[in-house]
């Protein structure tokens, strides 16, 4: 019997997307596949009625499970609504914004039975589309326990969408923890390789799509989820050595600093105080460079003609079977 693998998609207030993101599942090439729909919208507001509107079209295909939440809890309540209902050998979660290409699940499993299991979690490379352009293209190659780099916040996945884990390492620890409103998929992660490794397969059938900005946090919430991320997990920072916890808190600091500079909110950065007091971060040399170049390219954004030619030569990467089916999927302007 065929590897059957479960596709988790938890929705919330894009109603407008989830055909896109549901119909790429279904016209995948592997065909021993379940589609769980996690409706994560309050059960009276306007968005819910839009749902089960558009969700009416899949009543009568046995691979789509529609599940509805009373009320509002979060994305990661969402994953573990749809853990519980899976059946499937692995599970890989599919933002609703996002969409895979029609043969991501069968170049996974092929690569996996090429290479021989060497893991409980497998994730890929990432293609980033913005305004119908492909913006960047994602692709690290690291494998193994990734847990100090997940806490520095130095995640090589881009998007929850790439992960590809085995059903029973999942519900061995637990899924996902449902008092994380943000960083779901790191403060899974870094349980995570608590206990297992992940390792890295060369494919690009992931879409990710950066239109829609309506979920991005203030910076105040930004740095509130950052505490609670590293305290939470203050115990496993703990199990460093302590340069390498202070470059942990380092590297935090700085990814703030940064989201602060592209998002043209440097004016607030006194909101980072009490970060810095509590965690006492030392940006190196290097970094300090870095963050210069961030702020001068704001205002002489040379650094776009570097990332088009960087661009350019990672589009040549992709197989052109993917170039067909992203040019396809009529999202993509080359």
């Amino acid at each position: 019997m065929s590897v059957k693998v479960s596709v988790i998609i938890p929705t919330y207030k894009r109603p407008a997307f989830i055909c896109r993101a549901i119909n790429s599942v279904l016209n995948q090439t592997y065909s021993n596949i379940e589609v769980i729909v996690v409706d994560d919208n309050d059960e009276n507001c306007e968005d819910r009625k839009k749902m089960e509107e558009i969700m009416e079209q899949y009543k009568n295909n046995k691979k789509v499970i529609y599940l509805k939440h009373k009320k509002n809890k979060n994305g990661a309540a969402a994953r573990n609504t749809g853990i519980l209902q899976a059946k499937g050998d692995y599970i890989t979660f599919l933002d609703d914004d996002d969409y895979f290409l029609k043969n991501r699940i069968k170049n996974i499993l092929q690569k996996i039975s090429e290479k021989g299991k060497k893991a409980d979690l497998y994730y890929t490379g990432v293609i980033v589309i913005e305004n119908n352009k492909i913006k960047k293209i994602v692709r690290n190659t690291k494998s193994g326990n990734l847990q100090k780099d997940i806490l520095s916040q130095k995640s090589f996945f881009a998007t929850g969408s790439n992960l590809f884990f085995s059903k029973k390492s999942l519900v061995d620890i637990n899924g996902f923890d449902e008092s994380f409103f943000r960083h779901q998929d790191l403060e899974v992660l870094v349980r995570y390789f608590s206990k297992y490794e992940v390792d890295y397969i060369e494919d690009f059938s992931v879409v990710k799509m950066e239109e829609d900005r309506s979920n991005v946090p203030n910076i105040d919430k930004m740095i509130e989820y950052r505490i609670k991320f590293l305290e939470t997990f203050q115990k496993q920072i703990n199990n460093f050595e302590k340069d390498e916890i202070k470059k942990i808190y380092t590297d935090n600091y700085y990814n703030l600093l940064v989201y602060l500079v592209r998002n043209r909110q440097l004016r607030n950065i006194n909101k980072l105080d009490y970060f810095k007091k509590k965690y006492s971060p030392n940006l190196t040399f290097q970094k300090r460079i870095k963050l210069v170049l961030e702020i001068f390219d704001l205002y002489f954004p040379i650094s776009k003609i570097y990332r088009f030619i960087r661009l350019k030569r990672t589009i040549k990467l992709l197989p052109d079977k993917t170039l067909i089916e992203l040019k396809e999927s009529e999202q993509y302007d080359r």
